[in-house]
């Protein structure tokens, strides 16, 4: 039985591993080292010569070891720098340095507002990287199923169609080997009862609007809206960015706050007219899409 067990256990391994690559270790690479054997000798410069007249084959990692004066071209500058650092002579155009590469995914934006996610929901993930000289690729994997191919491009789509757990695994790959991975964990879920306003109160001392929610699913998204004879803004006015004018189909204007995640907002109250009292509609949204019912609450300016 132990043995079953153990046999199970490598089999497992040995799937993963070749479903999802293993974090590489960092690499090393000297300038200058044109055939990458560790160490830069006069046989580099030679390479660089040969590579020149196509007697010797190149790849990315090649041609960048092998542009020792930095101009993003291998010349035969570059191997009379070698030569030159091999004779003890100075040359202030060698890049006299140790270069170091590993691959590395610093994060994956999404626009889902949480790890939670309605069934049936699209989300669009951006992979942020590192700014290296040379452009990483990357593939993505979900539940170690490869659903993006090796690429360059930053964004990718997919859509949960079913409901529970999902892993989706980012694995970044550098031009010489080396790889990354970096991982989210999301939760599908059926649309579920929409939130509910528990809170929701104007005070007038601090003009801000305060709201709380409970029930559906969190993280909340908030929408105001303020009517009441507000008129458009004269032309050229500025005002805040988290307010906007809007028209409904009557062609009245409304003052708009669209959905964010602020539970307490500042009422602009220098864009209002000379009205005293208005009212605001509160929504709250919860992170599966679900929307309250609205909730109105007076603004009374004084």
């Amino acid at each position: 039985m132990k043995k079953q067990i153990s046999f199970l256990l490598v089999l497992t391994v040995l799937i993963l591993s070749s479903v999802i690559p293993m974090r590489a270790e960092e690499a090393f690479y000297f300038i200058g080292d044109a055939d990458v054997d560790g160490s830069v000798t006069i046989l580099d410069a030679t390479r660089i010569q040969r590579q020149l007249v196509d007697l010797a084959d190149a790849d990315i990692l090649r041609n960048y070891l092998s542009d020792v004066d930095g101009d993003k071209n291998a010349t035969i500058l570059d191997a009379t720098c070698v030569q030159r650092r091999l004779a003890g002579i100075e040359n202030k155009f060698c890049k006299e340095k140790l270069y170091t590469w590993r691959a590395s995914v610093t994060k994956v934006d999404t626009t889902a507002l949480s790890s939670t996610v309605q069934v049936g929901t699209t989300v669009g993930f951006t992979v942020v990287m590192p700014e290296h000289e040379l452009m990483d690729e990357y593939e993505v994997y979900v539940d170690s199923l490869l659903i993006v191919e090796r690429t360059a491009h930053r964004f990718f789509r997919y859509s949960f169609d079913r409901e529970g757990s999902y892993r989706i695994s980012v694995v970044a790959y550098d031009p010489f080997g080396g790889t990354d991975i970096y991982t989210i964990d999301m939760n599908a879920v059926k649309k579920s009862e929409p939130p509910i306003i528990t809170y929701a109160a104007y005070n007038n001392a601090t003009k801000q609007l305060t709201v709380r929610a409970s029930g559906g699913v969190a993280p909340y998204e908030y929408q105001y809206t303020i009517r009441n004879n507000i008129e458009p803004p004269p032309p050229g006015a500025t005002y805040t960015a988290q307010f906007t004018f809007e028209t409904d189909e009557d062609g009245n204007y409304y003052l708009l706050c669209r959905y964010c995640p602020d539970s307490t907002v500042f009422i602009p109250t220098y864009l209002l007219t000379n009205t005293l009292s208005y009212y605001c509609e509160v929504q709250v949204r919860g992170a599966d899409g679900a929307v309250s019912d609205t909730k109105q609450v007076q603004i009374i300016f004084k």
